[in-house]
């Protein structure tokens, strides 16, 4: 899982007002990126909280305090904070690390991005320059090779700056651990992973061995439609989430026929039997199974196979 990086050289602010609306911000796009499984639940820093000023003798952990929020501020109070910046970090890291240089800023101010860079981190801290406004900065810096010379490497930092900006991250981390997946099986032992907003039931592990390789990247792409109207549903409310046109019903023909109803219970996660009527097309007779738990806004996938049995798909 990621870290948090916080980039203290972005904290500026003019007053306490603009701290506590500034800092209440970055801790929601914090919490979100938490929640949906992206990041630990911790933030590593150059030096403690009560020691980074935002103006004046004024500190990021006087700013906390502010927030008047009790749900925002108890989770910012209870990350586990990790400094100076290397505490943790193995000693060939920390030897790589040592050989770079942030080419911005200064070694001090430049050496949170410089962690970013080299560790697929995410940089936090508040919009207080146009540079810090986008949810991806270009991170330039130098690095010492074996040989002594010198190379000039750039790479793109996730920035998490205000609450817009846990989405767009989320979306990319999404796309790179789906892109690493090479085969069904690989799918199924991350789905946790990629998919943090949905719930599989145990049969489908079993189903997936039955299915050709060939659907692989459909399913993801699915998959991820299906992860993100689930995340959602518990802000936009409603008794399902806004599938679209992607998922349906079955019909009260098959509903009400106590064979083809039966074919469509399969273990849930939790332990018991479900119905699983809800449905998606793959493509081909390919379908995704779910059930939808209106009372928690949960979505949970219980079957991934050929058409099921109906009139029209007998067995």
């Amino acid at each position: 899982m990621r870290e948090m990086v916080l980039n203290h050289v972005s904290l500026r602010v003019r007053n306490r007002h603009e701290a506590q609306s500034r800092l209440t911000n970055t801790v929601l796009g914090m919490i979100d990126l938490a929640s949906k499984g992206v990041v630990e639940r911790g933030l590593r820093s150059s030096r403690c909280l009560s020691a980074i000023y935002l103006f004046d003798d004024f500190s990021l952990r006087d700013a906390i305090h502010f927030i008047k929020e009790k749900d925002i501020k108890m989770f910012f109070l209870r990350l586990s904070t990790k400094s100076p910046l290397l505490v943790d970090a193995d000693k060939e890291f920390e030897e790589k690390f040592r050989g770079c240089q942030e080419r911005r800023f200064s070694q001090e101010d430049g050496n949170p991005l410089l962690f970013c860079a080299l560790t697929n981190s995410i940089a936090v801290g508040f919009p207080s320059e146009a540079i810090w406004l986008r949810d991806q900065i270009k991170v330039e810096f130098d690095e010492l090779r074996d040989d002594e010379s010198i190379s000039h490497e750039i790479v793109f930092v996730d920035n998490l700056t205000q609450r817009d900006h846990a989405d767009c991250i989320c979306q990319r981390h999404q796309t790179d651990l789906s892109a690493q997946i090479e085969n069904l099986m690989e799918l199924w032992r991350k789905r946790e992973d990629i998919f943090p907003n949905l719930r599989f039931g145990p049969e489908v592990e079993n189903q997936l061995k039955k299915l050709n390789n060939g659907i692989l990247h459909r399913l993801i792409k699915r998959l991820a439609v299906l992860d993100k109207a689930a995340g959602k549903w518990p802000s936009h409310g409603g008794p399902q989430p806004s599938w679209g046109k992607w998922v349906n019903n079955e019909s009260q023909s098959v509903r009400e026929n106590p064979r083809w109803a039966k074919e469509r219970i399969f273990r849930s996660y939790s332990g018991c039997d479900k119905a699983f009527e809800w449905h998606t097309q793959l493509g081909g007779s390919i379908r995704i199974h779910l059930y939808l738990d209106a009372s928690l806004h949960e979505v949970e996938i219980g079957y991934i196979g050929r058409h099921l049995p109906t009139k029209h798909f007998p067995n």
